[in-house]
């Protein structure tokens, strides 16, 4: 019986597949004891996940600096499309320190001033896509 004061939980997403996928683990393998077997599962979906991130970050890394030179243009025209928020060809401060934020270099706010009065060749606040370019 539920009470007004009974405090609301909310169950995470992604949380009955896996469970889902747990119950049928447990029921093809039929463990003698079901909690070193439930503990080594979940160790062993920590681990691959893990495993995962890692391997899309090393590849995410490496992308970047195995790309060929018109590769890297490509890219840079994606990012400076995405991040140009208005779509008028130019990123402003905000959307320029959008950009140095996603790149998770973890620069202070000062760093990227800095960055963007080094990049902004004609002074007037804004970056070009020429700009832009490394």
């Amino acid at each position: 019986m539920s009470s007004r004061y009974q405090k609301q939980f909310t169950i995470p997403e992604g949380f009955p597949q896996l469970l889902k996928t747990f119950s049928r683990e447990v029921l093809r393998c039929q463990p003698t004891n079901i909690y070193k077997f439930g503990a080594r599962y979940f160790a062993q979906l920590v681990e691959a996940r893990q495993a995962e991130a890692e391997d899309a970050l090393r590849a995410e890394e490496q992308s970047v600096y195995d790309m060929s030179t018109e590769e890297l243009q490509d890219f840079c025209l994606d990012l400076f499309m995405e991040f140009d928020r208005d779509q008028n060809g130019y990123l402003d401060r905000k959307e320029f320190k959008s950009v140095m934020k996603s790149a998770k270099l973890n620069l202070s706010n000062k760093e990227i001033r800095k960055i963007m009065a080094e990049a902004d060749e004609d002074g007037n606040g804004y970056i070009k896509y020429r700009e832009f370019l490394p």
